[in-house]
């Protein structure tokens, strides 16, 4: 992070939002994990679509192989819905569930699908892309990843209080010689 612009600023938000305890954030090996179990299940539910399809066939006396275009249609709606609405439900997703993780908005509520949609879009750049995003969450104090950067959530442990309210201002973040400014909420400093 390179600077935040005060929330006396014009272009500051003037809303207020929570902050959390630092261990009450999700951590990078509790993150890992439940990406890792998520996938696990998404690549399961893949194979029960593509079991199906292809007992469907058998029935149906067809012997061809099965293609992704006959996969892709019923699939990718379901890892839309595992990982955005699901995620940001009281369900919550396998992963979420098992490492007891929830997603909330800068105000602490559940985000609704639009956020999610957002974050589920930033983190959609590859695994490459989902690695330097874990990476890039150890040096925050929030530790938000930057798909959490830009949809405005946080990943804390289901059981997490707020700590205090802050103001929302903007912060402004150097990734890979770009800059850009996010919505945050400001701690309040000692004086």
């Amino acid at each position: 992070m390179t600077g935040i612009i005060p929330p006396s600023s014009l272009v500051a938000d003037r809303h207020t939002g929570v902050y959390f305890q630092r261990r009450d954030y999700g951590g990078f090996i509790r993150r890992a994990a439940a990406g890792a179990i998520d996938v696990a299940a998404l690549l399961l539910l893949g194979f029960v679509i593509a079991l199906v399809i292809a007992f469907v066939r058998v029935f149906t006396g067809s012997d061809a192989i099965i293609g992704e275009w006959e996969l892709m249609p019923f699939w990718l709606p379901i890892c839309y819905l595992y990982l955005a609405p699901l995620k940001a439900s009281r369900l919550r997703t396998v992963g979420y569930r098992l490492m007891g993780l929830r997603v909330v908005d800068l105000q602490g509520r559940r985000p609704g699908w639009v956020r999610m949609t957002i974050r589920l879009v930033a983190m959609s750049f590859g695994s490459l892309w989902w690695v330097l995003d874990l990476f890039w969450m150890c040096g925050q104090s929030d530790r938000r990843k930057i798909s959490d950067l830009y949809a405005g959530t946080y990943v804390v442990r289901v059981n997490a209080a707020p700590e205090g309210r802050g103001a929302v201002g903007l912060g402004f973040y150097g990734i890979f010689t770009y800059f850009f400014v996010f919505r945050e909420v400001l701690r309040p400093t000692a004086e």
